[in-house]
């Protein structure tokens, strides 16, 4: 089976679009990821100061 230009164009189209939403996806990841990483930092210095206090 063939495929004509048009369904080329638009299946290549879906292709980008997919691909657009994937990254916006992946770059959220990141982004609560390298907040869920700060909030643990942060808990970890608390620690680390309080033991470190006593």
């Amino acid at each position: 089976m063939s495929l004509t230009n048009d369904q080329i164009e638009e299946q290549l189209l879906q292709l980008a679009d997919a691909l657009a939403q994937m990254s916006e996806m992946t770059a959220t990841a990141f982004e609560q990821r390298d907040e869920d990483l700060k909030t643990l930092k942060e808990k970890v210095a608390a620690l680390e100061a309080k033991v470190g206090g006593e």
